[in-house]
């Protein structure tokens, strides 16, 4: 269960979106995806989870809510235009899980509280990552150091891995072309997220612009399987909602993504159902 709760918090970090107008020589002006994002400027960018776990076991439902909201601090170091090169910085962490047999709490903001008092190293400390201007994360520096300074957990610090922080700030979902009104392009990937390979296909589509704003569509699909030693998962859903991009920052400045999934976890024999429901809320402003 562990695992399914960590994979959901890391899919709530893959879904922002860029954009800005492109002129064409067509009657109506389109709109190129990708990221615009020029040195010396700063971000403020917002992620909230909530999400809701059932279980039937032996005939008994079991829930678990979790809630989750970060703040992030981006500074734009520069931009060659083969790479974006970006100072990125925790600046808020709250989180609660209200679990059958405990409760987590964890707020940075009151500092030295709680068993996951640890994240407080987290704060303020910058690592830089690196992306093309399609959105794609190459690399990231410095967030190694920032980890291995930290009392946490084996698990907790697996979470925390410039591989696991590579694919959650993955951007890839532009079209590489200019796009009208209405239009719609497709992204497919997949995503190791130890143990789950995940695996996502999503259409998006521009629903409407205005001088200073676009609207995107996100609908899709979800899957991801694991198989460990001690059991199997498979989990499938939907991810559908609407992101609202600035066009003139390029900056994403609110949105709001929906997933249900259905999953099955099979351990000795036992088959145990479980549905899940999150709702993600983004939003960004420039400093």
């Amino acid at each position: 269960m562990k695992i399914l709760s960590s994979f959901l918090l890391f899919m709530a970090f893959t879904s922002p979106a860029f954009a800005q107008v492109a002129e064409t020589g067509d009657a109506e002006p389109k709109v190129d995806l990708h990221l615009n994002l020029q040195a010396g400027e700063q971000y403020l960018y917002s992620v909230g989870i909530n999400q809701q776990i059932v279980q039937e076991v032996m005939g008994q439902s079991i829930t678990i809510d979790q809630r989750m909201n970060t703040d992030y601090a981006y500074k734009i170091l520069s931009n060659d235009g083969n790479l974006i090169k970006i100072e990125v910085a925790y600046k808020r962490i709250q989180m609660d899980f209200d679990l059958p047999q405990n409760k987590f709490e964890y707020n940075s903001e009151i500092p030295g509280v709680g068993n996951l008092a640890a994240l407080d190293g987290l704060i303020d400390k910058p690592f830089v990552i690196f992306m093309t201007p399609q959105g794609s994360a190459k690399k990231v520096e410095g967030y190694t150091e920032v980890i291995d300074g930290l009392e946490l957990t084996d698990e907790i610090k697996g979470m925390l891995s410039d591989s696991s922080l590579l694919q959650s700030l993955d951007m890839n979902i532009y079209a590489g072309r200019p796009v009208g009104m209405g239009e719609s392009w497709n992204t497919s990937k997949t995503m190791n997220i130890s143990p789950i390979v995940l695996t996502s296909d999503m259409t998006y589509t521009l629903e409407g612009s205005s001088e200073d704003l676009a609207w995107i569509n996100v609908d899709g699909e979800v899957s991801a399987v694991s198989k460990e030693a001690e059991y199997d998962l498979e989990l499938s859903g939907k991810q559908e909602g609407t992101i609202e991009t600035d066009i003139k920052t390029g900056m994403v400045s609110s949105g709001r993504i929906v997933m249900d999934i259905d999953a099955k976890l099979i351990a000795q024999g036992f088959e145990i159902p479980m549905t899940m429901k999150m709702e993600i809320s983004i939003s960004g402003k420039k400093l």
